[in-house]
């Protein structure tokens, strides 16, 4: 947690696999985003909770949450890669070209978004499993009392930040 009223002073969670988690759903967010855009409204508040999570504690709850639109955003770009197969076979399958005039070009392009929304799939889902196995495996709750033991940094010259457990403890004034 690591507040002293003064809002955020350090890294609340300095767990490798939610670290690992932010770095992948990033790397995803911008694979999904350029394979399709309607990925934005599950990508996106997965990508922003996990995100947050850098620089001010989140629930179980909003972990747990994260977790589920990173898969929910996984889901999306399998349906995605498979949906571009799938179109592109049905126009080649019957002799026909749908989509440029070039039948080599048009395959060389399906074939690399797909490849892209599977790689994407892959990223989102290793970020959500990541996240749920720090929400529910207990790192989570190691995290929290690591975190509410030791002490933070100050923000600013003059200001002595406490320990959490000290500074709920002192009385105004």
């Amino acid at each position: 947690m690591c507040e002293s009223g003064l809002g955020c002073m350090c890294m609340p969670y300095k767990d490798p696999f939610l670290l690992a988690a932010q770095i992948l759903t990033i790397i995803a967010m911008f694979i999904s985003w350029g394979v399709w855009w309607s990925f934005l409204f599950f990508a996106l508040p997965a990508l922003v909770l996990i995100q947050l999570a850098w620089c001010m504690p989140l629930s179980k709850c909003g972990f747990i949450t994260a977790g589920v639109l990173g898969t929910i955003a996984s889901m999306m770009n399998i349906v995605a890669g498979i949906v571009l197969i799938v179109a592109y076979n049905s126009c080649t399958m019957y002799g026909t070209n749908c989509f440029t005039s070039g039948t080599e070009i048009a395959y060389t392009s399906f074939i690399a978004v797909a490849v892209l929304s599977f790689i994407g799939a892959c990223l989102w889902l290793a970020g959500s499993v990541l996240v749920l196995m720090f929400a529910f495996n207990g790192r989570f709750e190691r995290a929290l009392a690591k975190c509410r033991g030791e002490e933070c940094a100050a923000p600013s010259p003059g200001v002595v930040a406490q320990p959490v457990a000290a500074a709920a403890s002192a009385k105004p004034g």
